[in-house]
């Protein structure tokens, strides 16, 4: 197996950006202050902002365009295998007639319900999300 060999300036500038985004989530955000923190130029510091910016923005819309539809079919797929099963159940029971196939039926309505409702509640989320994500892009991408 080949041994990678990692540029030490390399890994020198990625560890700079992780510690400033620790920093910028600890609430420190002043160039200066942050340029001290990290033994660097505050113009360093902006070019760090700078690339970080990029690549959460190139992440976010990856993403968003691959990996959120996948989550939402196979979200939907999961829905959709859950209400058939439930109206089969409810199926099953309509021709029993006792108080405690009646109480039975009458949860499973209810859950038939809540899960309809949970699924156009998402589906109205969904749209809002992505027309947030993909209408304010934070960074152009080049």
């Amino acid at each position: 197996m080949k041994h990678l060999r990692l540029d030490p300036e390399r890994v020198k500038i990625v560890d700079r950006r992780s510690r400033l985004m620790e920093y910028v989530a600890k609430g420190i955000t002043n160039n200066k202050e942050l340029a001290s923190l990290l033994n660097t130029s505050p113009a360093t510091v902006s070019r760090d902002f700078l690339f970080v910016a990029k690549a959460a923005s190139k992440n976010l819309h990856n993403w968003t365009d691959k990996m959120l539809p996948l989550s939402v079919k196979c979200l939907s797929v999961s829905t959709d295998m859950i209400m058939r099963k439930a109206w089969k159940l409810l199926e099953k029971s309509e021709h029993k007639d006792g108080l405690d196939e009646r109480k039975h039926q009458l949860e499973i309505l209810q859950f038939i319900a809540a899960l309809n409702g949970l699924k156009r509640n998402f589906m109205v989320d969904y749209e809002n999300v992505v027309l947030q994500l993909t209408s304010h892009r934070a960074v152009p991408l080049d």
